[in-house]
């Protein structure tokens, strides 16, 4: 090197100090391999510390933290990017779900997917909102709570429905009771609603039953939604005797 131009030899110290720059500054990613020029605090995962590039991190939806390609997993829901840190896991099938996600039964506090919590919020919705109170609850709670709401869905058949244009005479005994249910997409829905909870309240008839239709607004889509209202009641001993024991009454509207 000695036999060499000064002008040469001063190019060649200056990438040589240029080369060593980059390797000390620089790094590789420990996914990809590429060699990464940046601050370990800007490429380092949250949770593991490994270096990685841009390219190998993402950011946790709930916190905002970067988190290396084998530290994220995903929301069971909605499927977005969460870290271990941040995710709780469902009480009831035990993957995780992102903050936004996750809702909380009202009686254990446990949280749960919309999914799991779901299955025990729909069948409560069968039961009128003036009878219970329509809080969020997982199936054990539910079913701990209310333990002849499945018995009622089963014996919701049974039940003899008598619309408001039933010209008869309809035998019951007293204390009755006026039933609203909540609102669904279909009028037969809405019906079985008001047999359910006729059920559980150990009343074997509805009677002048009648539909209201709601109309409703997403953007610019319109739809309706069904409620059915009724006063139920327990047979009187006259309307066995009067023939009405054995089958249903008039479902119609």
């Amino acid at each position: 090197m000695t036999n060499l131009p000064g002008g040469i030899i001063s190019t060649i110290k200056k990438t040589y100090s240029k080369i060593t720059k980059y390797l000390a500054n620089g790094y590789d990613c420990y996914r990809c391999k590429k060699r990464v020029r940046g601050t370990t605090q800007e490429s380092e995962c949250a949770l593991c510390g490994r270096m990685s590039c841009p390219d190998c991190l993402v950011r946790c939806k709930d916190c905002g933290r970067q988190i290396c390609h084998d530290c994220h997993i995903l929301c069971r829901n909605c499927c977005y990017i969460i870290c271990a840190d941040c995710s709780p896991k469902c009480a009831g099938c035990g993957k995780p779900i992102c903050s936004a996600c996750s809702l909380k039964c009202d009686r254990c506090k446990e949280p749960f997917c919309p999914t799991c919590i779901m299955t025990g919020s729909s069948r409560i919705s069968y039961l009128c909102p003036g009878v219970v109170k329509h809080d969020i609850l997982c199936e054990p709670c539910l079913t701990d709570r209310y333990s002849k709401l499945e018995e009622a869905i089963e014996r919701e058949s049974r039940v003899k429905v008598f619309s408001k244009n039933y010209k008869g005479k309809v035998y019951y005994s007293k204390p009755a009771r006026r039933l609203s249910t909540s609102l669904f997409e279909l009028r037969e829905e809405a019906l079985k609603a008001l047999c359910v909870t006729t059920a559980f309240l150990n009343m074997e008839l509805v009677f002048n039953v009648r539909y209201i239709r709601h109309r409703a607004l997403h953007g610019n889509h319109i739809y309706y939604l069904w409620q059915a209202t009724g006063i139920a009641a327990k047979k009187n001993g006259a309307d066995a005797r009067n023939g009405k024991s054995g089958k249903n009454g008039n479902r119609g509207g």
